[in-house]
């Protein structure tokens, strides 16, 4: 069995989906369905039986930390103590495994999505059009479903008239809805492979012309 360093938390705070350590320096959440199916399916009681918890006085004064001790038996890894969401890192488009309708796909596209927040992510977009045309977006939203500018090429315009709203579905599907100008445009979503490895990204809807679109983007982790 693997062990894990064990990390301190000065709060802990728990939700239905969720058990959050707050750190001196970042909040660390840790989705239930990152845990064993015996852990994702308990009872917010039963899952304090798996969790160890131990106070410290601190010699400096009256904070107490909370060192947290999770059994690795009931993790799917390690590394849910960085981060929690699989869609994080650097994606490159395959246009081989891509269908564009209507075409033509772009040359090329790299996405790369960073934390946002608590329960959020950055979306940094640099594609080179069919027509050859170098285009930079950015986003970043929460997966709250609310509204959140786009900023770049995307935009709209400046100011931005382009928002996205974001919202999870399960641990490895997310979903946009892009508005323009307040106006529906359409519904992306992005299912991460269980291997982590590929990307597929649906895309129906309209484009900013107005243009009916039915897009499935194939990328691939870099």
């Amino acid at each position: 069995m693997q062990t894990i360093e064990p990390i301190t938390a000065t709060t802990i705070e728990t939700s239905s989906d969720a058990l959050v350590l707050v750190l001196s320096d970042r909040r660390v959440r840790i989705l239930w369905e990152r845990c064993s199916k015996k852990l994702a399916s308990a009872t917010e009681l039963e899952r304090c039986g798996f969790v160890n918890i131990r106070t410290r006085k601190e010699r400096d004064g009256m904070r107490w930390s909370v060192r947290i001790f999770v059994l690795a038996l009931f993790l799917v890894s390690i590394s849910l103590w960085a981060a929690d969401d699989p869609l994080i890192g650097t994606w490159k488009l395959n246009v081989a495994k891509s269908k564009y309708s209507p075409g033509p796909p772009p040359r090329s596209a790299i996405i790369k999505y960073e934390p946002y927040g608590e329960d959020g992510v950055k979306n940094i977009r640099d594609e080179v059009d069919a027509q050859g045309k170098v285009i930079h977006s950015e986003d970043a939203s929460k997966y709250d479903g609310k509204d959140y500018t786009v900023d770049g090429e995307l935009g709209g315009g400046n100011p931005p008239r382009a928002t996205i709203s974001a919202r999870r579905l399960d641990l490895y599907t997310t979903e946009n809805t892009k508005k323009m100008a307040n106006k529906f445009l359409s519904t992306p979503r992005r299912v991460v492979s269980k291997d982590g490895k590929t990307l597929p990204f649906y895309v129906k809807g309209t484009d900013g012309k107005g243009h009916p679109i039915n897009n499935v983007a194939g990328y691939d982790r870099q």
